[in-house]
């Protein structure tokens, strides 16, 4: 693969930059820009790169659809690679290539097709610079597409000398450890001290161990709010995003003793509570002439559309956010949710370079989160490829645009989205999968998503709709998630087509201990065909494997790289498939009443388990497999 780089002045002159071959072989390469002129460099277009010689049997292009979020667009030819493209995966034959376009100090680069042509636009949204000597991208080839991953990331990080650790360098929130509930879905913009604490009083008399609450979504004084009604959620939304915030303290309407008293009387039933906001204070920013404004006048920012919001340094970014957490520390809170991350293209294109605002404003967050909170955060709305780049610690973002109740082509889409944008975070990040209801007719297939997601776990159901028999499979006992310690990610053999339309089966892998789980769904309008094998769980060792699938009971052997036929013959059926390697003629499938199972196993061998929680043991011994009632630790 030839790539070629020419660079575009302001003016529009254009002059060749670099040439670079990229030859068969495996490895990681950075692409490095060498631009330098005497102009200023176009702000949308500073330098473009173009691979010739790009071919492929397949694709799939990770593409940021919308400010917020990205979703997986699957490719047969050059043409079908979209602008915005953050991730490009290729294969040929048995090969994997990996483009991973770089966010560095100053720039920012995506892939885009110019009709046959493969191309990278490297911009800064900032018409002042007149170089670009930074990496571009980072390209690998190899035969597993999650390794190159993991493996270019890590190249990018380090030739941008970018402060953002490696997943497993990052400290996974203890709270999110537990089963939670979210507001939202269920209080919305009315979110109220009674209706939070009947909700949480909800869960204790019902048994469900649900560990803490987030408050969401604006709890603080928005003067508009006050006696504004709307009929519908497009009207709700309107009125959301045309509203500014006025206050730290809670709108007195709704919280009359504030919200130190809500988060008080909320722990009278759960642990712990998280306290929602987004970067720019509400929707619309800041109200004129409000407190807030007095107290923050000489650090806003007014945008094009009329929004006061925080200027976009460092030191303005930090102070505004250390006193809106220290405020909600004040009151009791334990974590924060931060939305509405991906603003820098909306809001403040032209103020600097969007390298130098994404690690900024990233910076100041985890910086301010880490002082009040021990770095307990969900990043929300930041998929952009700015905002993962640059988040120096924390550990949680989410992966998907909003849950949506009683909708079945959303779970589709949603399904798709999670788990590629998952695969893709997957080097720096755990992902949420996003809330979720336990009593609408999506709830199985969406508790199986949260089970193998690697992520927090938390529901947003309304008041009184709460069902414990669909949350137990997935805690144990005392609220505590049955976790896989890596995000999930699709399989290898369903990276590359979609499944909505191809008539296969889609699956989503994770290892829950040292076995293997993998959900499998028909995603589309008739029956599904596919093939289960040890091979669809990266990273899974062992030449023999007990399976148990949770749903038709139905157990097997199969040898390391045999594939076994299944088929889902309606639309939206699905399966889960737990994979336990077979050493001295046993394995142990766990405590089948949870999903992610080889978890609740402390220890196991022929004679003996020590167990996380009781239930129906299944294990396999000297060719058949057994079930066995036990108690916790037995």
């Amino acid at each position: 693969m030839k790539i070629k780089a020419e660079s575009k002045s302001c003016s529009g002159h254009k002059r060749a930059a670099t040439v670079l071959t990229i030859d068969g072989g495996e490895g990681i390469v950075s692409l490095k820009a060498d631009v330098k002129s005497d102009e200023f460099l176009d702000a949308d277009s500073a330098v473009i790169t173009s691979f010739s010689h790009c071919d492929f049997d397949s694709a799939t292009a990770l593409q940021r659809h919308s400010e917020y979020w990205c979703r997986p667009v699957f490719c047969d030819k050059v043409s079908d690679i979209p602008d915005e493209t953050q991730l490009l995966i290729m294969k040929t034959g048995d090969i994997v290539t990996i483009i991973l376009p770089v966010v560095s100090e100053n720039y920012r680069t995506v892939l885009f097709s110019d009709g046959d042509v493969l191309k990278a636009r490297t911009f800064s949204l900032y018409g002042g610079l007149t170089q670009c000597t930074e990496t571009i991208a980072v390209t690998g080839r190899g035969s597993d597409a999650f390794s190159l991953i993991e493996k270019c990331f890590s190249a990018a990080i380090k030739s941008t000398s970018g402060p953002a650790l490696m997943r497993g360098d990052r400290v996974y929130p203890e709270v999110l450890e537990y089963l939670g509930w979210c507001s939202w879905d269920a209080l919305q913009i009315r979110v109220n001290h009674a209706g939070l604490v009947e909700k949480c009083a909800e869960f204790t008399a019902k048994g469900i161990p649900v560990r803490w609450a987030l408050i969401d979504d604006m709890w603080a004084d928005v003067p508009a709010f006050v006696g504004a009604k709307y009929s519908d959620r497009q009207e709700m939304f309107k009125l959301m995003h045309s509203s500014a915030l006025a206050s730290f303290e809670a709108a007195p309407d709704r919280f009359p003793g504030g919200l130190a008293a809500a988060i008080k009387d909320m722990k009278k039933y759960v642990d712990y509570v998280g306290v929602w906001h987004p970067v720019t204070g509400y929707w619309f920013g800041i109200e004129r002439r409000s407190k807030l404004y007095e107290q923050f006048k000489d650090i806003l920012y007014e945008t094009p559309d009329g929004r006061l919001i925080i200027k976009p340094d460092y030191a303005s970014f930090y102070r505004f956010f250390d006193a809106f957490h220290a405020y909600i520390k004040s009151c009791g809170a334990d974590f924060v949710k931060v939305d509405n991350q991906s603003i820098i293209r909306l809001f403040y294109k032209g103020c600097a370079p969007i390298g130098k605002i994404a690690r900024d404003m990233q910076r100041a967050i985890d910086d301010s989160v880490k002082k009040h909170f021990g770095g307990a955060v969900i990043n929300c709305m930041g998929c952009a490829s700015d905002n993962v780049f640059f988040r120096p610690f924390s550990s949680v973002t989410r992966c998907s645009d909003d849950f949506i109740p009683e909708d079945a082509a959303w779970f589709k889409k949603h399904i798709l989205q999670c788990s590629f944008t998952s695969m893709y975070q997957s080097a720096l990040y755990q992902s949420d999968w996003d809330m979720w209801w336990t009593d609408d007719g999506q709830a199985e297939k969406n508790s199986l998503l949260r089970a193998i997601s690697g992520g927090p776990i938390y529901v947003s159901d309304e008041i009184g709709r709460s069902r414990k028999e669909v949350l137990m499979p997935l805690i144990a006992d005392d609220g505590k998630i049955l976790r896989c310690a890596r995000p999930a990610a699709p399989t290898p053999d369903c990276l590359f087509s979609d499944p909505v339309k191809n008539g296969k089966i889609f699956k989503v892998q994770n290892m829950p201990a040292r076995c293997g789980a993998v959900v499998a769904f028909n995603l589309g309008d008739g029956p599904a065909e596919g093939y289960i094998s040890a091979e669809d769980v990266t990273g899974l060792e062992g030449d023999k494997f007990a399976v148990y699938e949770r749903f038709t009971g139905e157990t097997f052997v199969l040898t390391g790289k045999e594939k076994r036929k299944i088929t889902l013959s309606g639309p939206g059926e699905y399966r889960l498939y737990i994979m336990s390697p077979i050493k001295d003629d046993f394995a142990a499938i766990g405590i089948i009443d949870k999903y992610m199972s080889p978890l609740t196993v402390i220890s196991a061998d022929a004679n003996h388990a020590d167990l996380l929680c009781g239930g129906e043991y299944m294990y396999y011994l000297s060719g058949a497999f057994y079930r066995e009632k036990r108690r916790k630790n037995t």
